[in-house]
């Protein structure tokens, strides 16, 4: 005898899907964005002062567990992480990366000479990776993961779920 599925999701059909986005494209997203907010980040610095004015990136104080929190360092952080080129751990888990179709679609509009670049632009933007978690993306094929992977020459440690 054979269940029934018990499990569901809904989407709006109003809801745009997000678009697929490349290695690349999903690492500058990730890391070098000016926005840059990551909700497991929890660095917080308790005020002190009540009358102290929020900083001007939010319109009003940041709460957490009903205590008036602020941001402090951020900016350095968010500056190191721009960095690709040294970047070793990068988690990209969950950004719509689909690196086939997205170079499909570059190399049939481009030259050899664009192609070549295009086939490592990863090495050439974060050349010091040594580990990777590409976790719930679009990839329908190893060979997607594949031609990551064989960018990364300091590769030791690869997620994938």
């Amino acid at each position: 005898m054979s269940k029934l599925p018990t499990a569901a999701s809904f989407v709006r059909p109003t809801r745009r899907s997000d678009p697929p986005r490349t290695f690349v494209e999903a690492l500058r997203h990730k890391y070098a964005s000016e926005d840059f907010e990551d909700p497991d980040v929890k660095i917080v610095y308790i005020r002190k002062d009540k009358d102290q004015v929020p900083s001007k990136r939010h319109d009003k104080p940041i709460k957490i567990s009903g205590k008036e929190v602020e941001e402090v360092g951020f900016d350095k952080i968010r500056k190191q992480l721009a960095d690709l080129h040294e970047l070793r751990i990068v988690l990209l888990d969950g950004l719509c990366m689909s690196r086939i179709a997205t170079l499909r679609e570059r190399l049939s509009n481009t030259s050899n000479i664009a192609e070549s670049a295009a086939l490592t632009d990863i090495k050439d933007t974060c050349p010091k990776v040594v580990e990777l978690d590409l976790s719930r993306n679009l990839f329908e094929e190893w060979r997607e993961i594949s031609s990551i992977c064989e960018q990364l020459d300091k590769l030791k440690s690869l997620r994938v779920e």
